[in-house]
């Protein structure tokens, strides 16, 4: 996953949730979520990390432009409840909450990428990404939804572990594949 390089020790100035509006779906941990970053070496552009839409399996990654309209984190809750009660066959974009200064991400944003550790099912099929920080992390995996993140404090539905030790998958760290000349 040579495309995940370009986010070691970077640093995050901002942070976004892209929630694609949960229709019919019975748990929060069910929603499909994917990761905006903005970077400090690159303060016009979203870095945005999800799952590739087309197999509905491989880590992607993707520049986006940053939103000028966003909700209000403290928003977050109540409108996936709402649309937790809507029907599927309703069609609806996606919704952006900069996350930049809410207290559970604060161990992400100001902080540098220490890390990328890429799941792999077997060595051909990476499945998830990993990004480390000193005290926290973000992960993106895939779910029947599309795609989901967690972090110490959000989301823990421990998905990356279940499948994990259901496919003894494994993480692969970018940083040190690079560093012993592994990959380019």
């Amino acid at each position: 996953m040579v495309t995940f390089k370009k986010f070691l020790d970077k640093e995050v100035v901002r942070l976004f949730l892209i929630v694609r509006p949960p229709c019919g779906e019975e748990k929060m941990t069910d929603i499909d979520i994917s990761v905006g970053l903005v970077l400090l070496d690159d303060t016009d552009s979203l870095q945005v990390i999800s799952t590739n839409k087309a197999d509905k399996w491989t880590p992607c990654t993707f520049t986006d432009n940053i939103p000028s309209e966003t909700f209000s984190w403290g928003d977050y809750p109540s409108r996936m409840k709402k649309w937790m009660k809507h029907d599927e066959d309703e069609e609806y974009d996606h919704e952006l909450y900069e996350i930049t200064a809410v207290p559970e991400f604060s161990h992400i944003v100001g902080q540098s990428i220490q890390d990328v550790e890429i799941l792999h099912i077997d060595e051909q099929s990476p499945f998830g990404v990993k990004l480390m920080f000193e005290k926290d992390y973000i992960v993106s995996s895939p779910i029947p939804a599309g795609n989901t993140i967690e972090t110490k404090q959000f989301n823990q539905g421990n998905k990356i572990h279940h499948f994990a030790k259901v496919w003894k998958a494994r993480f692969a760290s970018l940083k040190y594949k690079l560093e012993n000349g592994y990959i380019e």
